[in-house]
């Protein structure tokens, strides 16, 4: 209920622990009041664990991301939310946190680490985004690069790919980009 604060001269209310100034004006603080009221609550998640939030973004990533997107997230996200100590706040989650993480990870190559890393970010980017979160802790995190894939394709490899190709422009195709590397 708003209550006048008389050594500022302005109504106040408190919701959730936080005053709303509602200006000095009486019939126009109660309007303000009530229209606040009528404001869903925020739903913040900065005192709960990491874990909680992470659990809410593969949820909403099973409901709106296809399977094999959600699966992805939900491998990552689990080895991280097993890592973290558990407990941890995202108020107390920092950058060092997700370093340890994929640092640890030696067996890892550097496209995995990348992944995993872009997994987690995601989680902060989405909890931001949804309003969970003032802002994602991991938002200036490098992720490590990519690094590269080579595969060298044998010659036996080759000839069966000829083979299999049915269509005679994909496999002129096929057999330039064999001739030119």
């Amino acid at each position: 209920k708003p209550f006048f604060r008389a050594d500022r001269a302005l109504w106040y209310v408190q919701i959730d622990g936080r005053q709303h100034n509602l200006g000095p004006d009486q019939e126009i603080a109660f309007q303000c009041y009530h229209e606040l009221m009528t404001q869903p609550p925020e739903r913040r998640v900065a005192s709960e664990e990491v874990a909680v939030l992470v659990d809410a973004f593969l949820e909403w990533c099973q409901k709106h991301r296809k399977e094999r997107t959600y699966l992805w997230y939900k491998d990552y996200a689990q080895q991280f939310v097993e890592f973290i100590p558990r407990g941890l706040t995202v108020a107390r989650l920092k950058p060092f946190h997700l370093q340890r993480w994929i640092d640890g990870r030696e067996a890892w190559n550097s496209g995995n680490k990348r992944n995993g890393c872009r997994a987690i970010i995601r989680a902060m980017k989405w909890a931001e985004q949804q309003g969970y979160i003032e802002r994602s802790p991991l938002a200036h995190f490098q992720k490590p690069p990519a690094g590269r894939r080579e595969r060298v394709i044998s010659q036996t490899e080759y000839d069966a790919l000829l083979r299999a190709i049915h269509d005679p422009d994909f496999r002129d195709l096929v057999v330039v980009m064999w001739e030119t590397g």
